[in-house]
């Protein structure tokens, strides 16, 4: 007959309990610093407020100048869009290279070579310099850039322009480097076999 064996639950501790403790403690002193009024929030005088503005919605304002600057500012909000993802494939290419294993010192391109001490380290550098400017650029939010650049460059449609592309250009990096590190290498090793160059290769 086969013995039941009994399970052991193991003792949790204290941990969870300081970690809740510790998490509550943070959402209180976050409610006091920001001033959250919800009496305010949830009383009459704000849903007045906010019904007062929808009634200015209606009836919509369709008058010449109205449209002219929504269209205006669609032209503008456009351009922003289409030099923002230009500006972000200019950065979003070369870092990307830079932040691809298999073009720096491993695969293909180098089967067969050994890199010297110096190579290998400054490549190695290369490649965390690349990667580190990616994970900063797709991990700052569009609007945190925006406010950097309307202090470095006045108002604007132009500090739009360099928000998105430097959020953007970090995201497109990232897939642009996952795209070439997942390249089948036989095409690659075919062009090396008929005397391609590395940069052949890399193009």
């Amino acid at each position: 007959m086969a013995r039941a064996t009994a399970l052991t639950v193991p003792r949790r501790g204290w941990a969870p309990w300081l970690t809740l403790g510790g998490l509550l403690a943070l959402v209180v002193w976050s409610y006091h610093g920001t001033r959250v009024e919800l009496a305010t929030l949830v009383s009459g005088e704000a849903f007045g407020q906010i019904g007062d503005y929808v009634a200015k919605l209606f009836p919509p304002d369709l008058s010449s100048v109205a449209l002219a600057d929504a269209a205006s500012g669609a032209v503008e909000t456009f351009a922003i869009s289409l030099v923002g993802s230009v500006l972000s494939v200019c950065i979003a290419f070369p870092l990307a290279l830079g932040a691809t294993s298999t073009i720096l010192y491993r695969g293909v391109l180098y089967e067969g070579q050994s890199l010297g001490p110096g190579a290998r380290a400054a490549r190695l550098a290369v490649y965390g310099v690349s990667k580190t400017a990616l994970a900063v650029l797709r991990t700052v939010p569009e609007i945190v850039w925006a406010l950097i650049f309307v202090f470095v460059v006045g108002l604007g449609p132009f500090p739009g322009v360099l928000a998105l592309g430097f959020h953007t250009g970090g995201v497109l990096g990232k897939l642009f480097g996952e795209v070439l590190e997942d390249v089948d290498p036989r095409p690659l090793e075919a062009l090396q076999s008929t005397g391609a160059s590395r940069l052949g290769i890399v193009l």
